[in-house]
């Protein structure tokens, strides 16, 4: 894989060409980009639109100002004005799917904006964005293309991207043997010093405590609670819903209370004491992770913490262990302080809400520097937590994910293990000591 020119020499009999249009024949010889290209044409004059294009099926064409973009799947060579050609027929074809007048109207006007694009009364910009620089211009149009001030932009493929094209390598990551997957694991830890664990509802579920989403086969916590209570929007407006909530929390927390941490849980403890440990991204809600020997300040809470609570009014802190305990003497809707009277809530993530971008932005640049990431009880399926390995596997940074869901990383961590949590970690300490 080469870096790519703008130009491509076509000639008459060019069998490249067929593989050139498609990306899957390009990938298997390796005539392909090792970086995606973004190529920007201004089209400021009518002889423009005479420029030739070799577009391949992984490419996508956009124009900004009409706020049109054609998907990827079709390779083909043209030019710039049939292409606009095109884009006006499938206007033109969804318009008449359109019932409402207004939506019509809205079909009509870009249609009339396209017209004008092809008929050189209105300069516009055509992007040809291809994740594997198989995009060209035709050779002989040099002079043309220069006219046109064209941008090139080459980018790092993301890793979906390259699962997406299939350019990813499957590893040998499973082993028969658990003992095996044990000292695989302390090899791993063995070799870093700047380790980061990332952690779900699995990790805690060993430990007895359910898992928080509703989605989770091992969650049973919802059984009489209705989920829309569990919305911020309801919870500020509701009563009822901040009833619901309260309840349902205390019982939540009457469990994680009576919990300790398990192996996995300590494992990261011992790691920070061997200061090893760079830091925990974590969704977890339950404090399991300070009660396992890691420091708060080394802990990312995407979702916040259950035992943090907050007034919305004035932003006073609470302690959610001595809210619960009046809560467990009579289950009430507990509120600030007078003369605030504000609403209480805990520091959670409710359904529906963003994460506080801050803290995301935190657990990225944790993982982003760390030398292992260690993925444990998750199902990677909720964003934008399930993102976040490929942050390390683009980096080629070792990643183990320890886990009994299916997840769309499964063959390319260097380590995959399905085997219990708490037990796997429980036998790792004991190796590492």
């Amino acid at each position: 894989m080469e870096d790519r020119t703008l130009i491509l020499n076509i000639g008459e009999d060019d069998a490249a060409l067929g593989d050139l249009f498609d990306s899957m024949e390009a990938i298997q010889s390796g005539n392909y980009g090792s970086k995606g290209r973004k190529i920007i044409l201004h089209i400021t004059q009518v002889d423009h639109l005479d420029l030739v294009i070799l577009k391949s099926d992984a490419a996508v064409i956009s124009v900004p100002e009409i706020e049109f973009e054609e998907t990827a799947g079709i390779g083909r060579m043209a030019s710039i004005y049939d292409l606009m050609e095109e884009f006006e027929d499938q206007i033109t074809k969804c318009g008449g799917y359109v019932a409402s007048q207004e939506m019509r109207g809205k079909f009509d006007r870009i249609r009339n904006k396209i017209a004008d694009m092809k008929h050189g009364r209105s300069p516009f910009t055509f992007v040809i964005d291809d994740p594997i620089s198989n995009s060209f211009v035709v050779a002989g149009m040099e002079k043309l293309l220069q006219e046109m001030k064209p941008q090139v932009i080459d980018y790092s493929r993301s890793w979906d991207q390259d699962a997406e094209l299939d350019l990813l390598i499957a590893k040998d990551n499973h082993f028969d043997d658990v003992e095996d997957a044990v000292n695989k694991m302390c090899d791993l830890i063995q070799q870093s010093h700047r380790i980061v664990a990332l952690t779900g509802a699995g990790i805690s579920v060993e430990s007895g405590i359910p898992a928080y989403r509703m989605t989770d086969a091992s969650s049973d916590m919802w059984e009489n609670y209705a989920p829309e209570d569990a919305k911020l929007e309801n919870f500020l407006n509701s009563e009822k819903s901040r009833f619901s909530h309260w309840d349902r929390t205390t019982n939540f927390m009457k469990i994680v209370l009576k919990s300790q941490p398990n192996p996995a849980h300590k494992i990261f403890g011992q790691l920070f004491q061997q200061d090893k440990l760079k830091g925990i991204v974590t969704t977890n809600i339950d404090n399991m992770h300070e009660l396992g020997g890691v420091p708060d300040e080394m802990i990312c809470h995407l979702h916040g913490s259950e035992f943090q609570v907050e007034c919305v009014k004035c932003r006073t802190e609470f302690d959610r262990t001595e809210i619960h305990n009046r809560l467990e003497q009579e289950l009430s809707i507990p509120s600030c302080h007078a003369p605030c009277d504000g609403i209480l809530r805990p520091r959670t993530i409710f359904f529906g809400e963003t994460l506080d971008q801050e803290v995301l932005e935190q657990a990225r640049n944790l993982i982003s520097e760390c030398d292992l990431l260690i993925v444990i009880g998750t199902s990677l399926i909720v964003q934008p937590a399930n993102k976040l390995p490929q942050i390390s596997l683009g980096k080629n940074v070792p990643t183990v994910l320890v886990t009994k869901s299916d997840t769309i990383y499964d063959n390319f961590v260097d380590l995959r293990v399905d085997a219990p949590c708490g037990e796997f970690f429980s036998r790792v300490a004991e190796k590492l000591k």
